[in-house]
């Protein structure tokens, strides 16, 4: 009987990769979450009120997007993804956990949050139909919720940001294979 110890057990388990549901549900929530970070901060730029309103028609409906992928994403983590052992010390696992429980908290409070400020202040949706506030005379409350959306945003901005430069590290300085993990590429290098 061959019994290995949990650092090598732990360090072999690297060699296995997410499932294809699993890497696609991640990478297309990174590449919605930059797309509308980047969008936000650059329609700031532009004056004309017909393009600011085609650029949010299509913030919102990323963003209703972006919640069924993280519904989709949620649902298949629980119930049908492929479950890796976590790798490192009992630090690093907890580490890790608690910055993707940090990263799925602060998308879910940008959506609640998208969805308020449309609820406080209605939206002329692509000029197919109108949402209309579910209560008048909320718009003051609405533009606080407006910089709370801003400033979490910068801020998811922030943490995923320190993700992906702590993977690069994991991949370019320890070599463990995490990296590879989530582009599904381990034993295929």
């Amino acid at each position: 009987m061959n019994i290995k110890s949990p650092a090598a057990k732990s360090l072999a388990d690297t060699t296995a990769c997410y499932d294809p549901p699993t890497i696609e549900l991640h990478w297309v929530t990174a590449v919605l979450v930059v797309m509308q970070w980047s969008g936000a901060m650059l329609m700031h730029l532009i004056d004309e009120r017909p393009i600011r309103m085609i650029y949010w028609n299509f913030h919102f409906s990323f963003g209703l997007l972006l919640f069924f992928v993280i519904v989709a994403r949620l649902w298949w983590r629980r119930f049908g993804g492929r479950v890796l052992s976590p790798v490192g010390s009992d630090a690093l696992r907890f580490a890790s956990r608690a910055i993707h429980i940090v990263l799925y908290l602060l998308v879910l409070v940008l959506i609640a949050l998208g969805f308020a400020i449309i609820l406080l202040r209605g939206w002329p949706l692509a000029g197919l139909f109108t949402i209309s506030p579910i209560v008048l005379g909320f718009k003051p409350l609405s533009s606080t919720l407006i910089e709370v959306h801003k400033w979490t945003a910068h801020l998811l901005m922030a943490v995923a940001f320190g993700h992906a430069v702590i993977a690069l590290f994991h991949h370019f300085v320890i070599k463990d294979g995490m990296l590879l993990r989530m582009v599904g590429r381990v034993g295929r290098v």
